[in-house]
């Protein structure tokens, strides 16, 4: 299999002189070894094709795992001549975190003594060849990656490393689910996150709420009661799902249920006209909400001073 382009940047990019690349160690071809004698393994791709040859190299060796992120894509398209066009900025944008989707395959070594994991935010080009559309398919396959430039680092090693991918005022139990809307990204990666500090022994599942599993630090020892359980799903309930989630405030607030609905479907309302691109009608509304609330205030107040 021929080596990709940015592979083969990454590589010459740790590697201490160029003749320290492509070298044997018991029995595996390394991709470079760098200025202090660590064995360095680029992956661009899935962990699972080098999770055997980790495993063997470890026992003996000083491992860097260099996994590159793209933070910032420029596409480059081509045509069936070979004529490039216009370099455009892709929307999408990388984050370290989706390291975890690759770990599921050796979540047990992201504690090992002799392994340290570096995940570069890399600027790129991804240059594209056109070709005609099919059904199920782009209409473009992808030629190459190309390396523009770092523009961070992330070193991951010992367990306060793994930890900063947990916010520091994340709630005491959560799931998934909760951890996904606090880093802002997908359920499934918010899965593969816990699933691989739960393999590391750094989270523990102290519960279910539904089929969902609740989650605690691993120095936590203490597991959520039924109220407890129940905060965490009314915390982490979607907005989406209405019918579940007027269920469960009517469960938890009884009589002040109703008040907390409409203050919700309020919200609900203002958010889905400010994304429809209608700020004057949200200014109307809610100065209809002051006027029809501002007569109870004044009542409030006088009885107070009463």
């Amino acid at each position: 299999m021929s080596e990709s382009l940015l592979h083969h940047q990454l590589k010459m990019l740790y590697a201490h002189e160029p003749d320290a690349t492509e070298q044997v160690v018991g029995g595996f071809r390394i991709d470079a070894v760098d200025d202090r004698g660590r064995l360095v393994e680029i992956q661009t791709g899935s962990f699972a094709a080098i999770a055997p040859k980790l495993r063997r190299l470890l026992k003996k060796h000083t491992v860097v795992l260099v996994h590159p992120v793209c933070a910032r894509r420029w596409i480059v398209l081509q045509n069936e001549e070979g004529v490039a066009g216009k370099r455009r900025a892709s929307p999408l944008r990388g984050r370290w975190e989706e390291l975890f989707s690759e770990l599921v395959a050796l979540p047990d070594l992201m504690t090992h003594p002799r392994l340290r994991i570096e995940v570069l935010l890399t600027e790129e080009e991804e240059w594209r060849q056109v070709r005609p559309a099919r059904r199920r398919q782009k209409p473009y396959s992808v030629l190459e990656r190309r390396l523009s430039s770092v523009q961070d680092q992330v070193f991951l090693e010992s367990v306060e490393d793994w930890l900063r991918v947990l916010p520091e005022d994340l709630e005491r139990w959560f799931t998934s689910r909760g951890l996904a809307q606090r880093l802002e990204v997908s359920e499934a990666l918010a899965r593969c996150i816990t699933y691989c500090l739960r393999e590391a022994g750094l989270l523990r599942a102290c519960g279910k709420v539904g089929n969902r599993v609740i989650h605690a630090r691993a120095g936590d020892s203490l597991d959520p009661d039924p109220e407890q359980r129940q905060q965490v799903d009314l915390r982490e309930l979607k907005r989406g799902d209405w019918v579940a989630w007027k269920k469960t405030l009517r469960a938890v607030y009884k009589e002040q249920a109703e008040t907390r609905l409409r203050l919700e479907g309020q919200l609900e309302q203002l958010a889905d006209l400010l994304r429809a691109g209608k700020p004057e009608r949200v200014g109307e509304l809610l100065e209809e909400e002051r006027r029809r609330t501002e007569p109870v205030s004044r009542v409030r107040a006088a009885r107070k001073r009463g």
